[in-house]
């Protein structure tokens, strides 16, 4: 929570949807909700902090129903949630071109989950791109290209470009099933 508030950059999933949902409501996370919206930022640590407490203590109580759940046969409870999902993507704005969105959504989402893609850095992306967008513009209007020479942005492009090497280099070098 602390990075997210502070920064304006989600830990985790959870985190990006929570910042996304922040900005929807028009709050913007970072060092000026820290300054201006102080009491906003107190009141999500203590009701964190006590919705943690009640959590814990709901789910010792509720442990044995809550396990009887995962009994339930899969074609009795997905028609539920698929009706749920569609009536809410539908809802917000009563347009079709949401229901074709949750459906390609959907398609990638099935398909990265069938050649094992992490799903969590795509809604990081959908989180951040925006952002990132309007960063990237600021730094090229104000700097043109002359932003890429600068000594920061070398090393986190050299970072960068060594991170997702060792990555390639990992995914290589481990052995192949079968």
């Amino acid at each position: 929570l602390i990075p997210t508030l502070l920064f304006g950059v989600p830990g985790s999933a959870a985190m990006a949807v929570f910042l996304f949902a922040l900005m929807i409501l028009g709050i913007n996370p970072g060092p000026d909700m820290i300054t201006n919206q102080l009491s906003l930022a107190f009141t999500m640590v203590w009701t964190l902090a006590l919705g943690n407490i009640i959590a814990s203590g709901l789910c010792l109580a509720l442990t044995r129903p809550i396990a009887r759940i995962t009994t339930i046969r899969v074609h009795y409870w997905v028609p539920f949630v698929l009706m749920v999902v569609i009536l809410g993507a539908f809802q917000c704005t009563r347009h079709w071109g949401d229901l074709i969105s949750l459906l390609g959504l959907s398609f990638l989402g099935w398909f990265m989950k069938r050649t094992r893609w992490p799903r969590p850095p795509v809604l990081i992306g959908f989180v951040l791109g925006t952002i990132a967008e309007k960063y990237l513009w600021i730094s090229v209007l104000r700097y043109g290209l002359g932003w890429l020479t600068r000594p920061l942005v070398i090393v986190i492009g050299l970072f960068t470009v060594f991170s997702i090497l060792m990555g390639l280099r990992w995914q290589w070098r481990k052995p192949q099933p079968g």
